[in-house]
């Protein structure tokens, strides 16, 4: 993972590899890892073991017919994902200053079509103890929790709603 600070938050490059503890080559179990990043004046994360990698921004073409959210699809390096606007799905608006635009692409349950998500852009990847934790959410079907630890207060994106809502859009 490589991070560099600028404008307030962390810009990093996440690969499935940084999920891997560097000193002894084991995932670390005790505690959920979780990617963050910021969409609009909202703060969000997925669980780290969700994520594929962290993409500069794609270039995404429009499919007929396609419902909203499904923005279109777009290549990575060969691979379709799809890419869906979480920003809408989410009810934020576009961020009042200069981001740093990424692309988290995830992994769906079961390991099918990937999902991008455009975000303004990234924060922290967190370790979070149970405490840190809520069940608690917003009126959204595609947060399925909370975490506040160190500053941060973010919602759990959930990510098999997500694939759902992909489903439901190329059905």
């Amino acid at each position: 993972m490589m991070m560099t600070a600028g404008e307030g938050m962390l810009e990093l490059e996440y690969t499935k590899a940084d999920a891997v503890n560097s000193t002894n080559g084991h995932h670390m179990a005790s505690q959920p890892r979780f990617v963050c990043f910021q969409l609009g004046s909202g703060s969000y994360c997925v669980p780290a073991d969700d994520v594929a990698e962290v993409a500069h921004p794609l270039a995404v073409t429009k499919l007929p017919g396609g419902a909203a959210p499904l923005m279109g699809i777009a290549s990575l390096r060969g691979e379709i994902v799809a890419v869906i606007d979480l920003r809408t799905m989410l009810n934020e608006k576009p961020p009042a200053f200069s981001s740093k635009p990424k692309f988290v692409v995830v992994m769906s349950p079961g390991g099918e079509c990937p999902v991008a998500m455009p975000v303004d852009g990234m924060r922290d990847m967190i370790s979070a103890q149970p405490a840190d934790l809520s069940a608690e959410t917003p009126n959204s079907p595609f947060i399925k929790g909370s975490i506040s630890m160190d500053g941060i207060n973010a919602g759990v994106v959930d990510i098999g709603e997500l694939r759902n809502t992909v489903t439901r859009c190329t059905a």
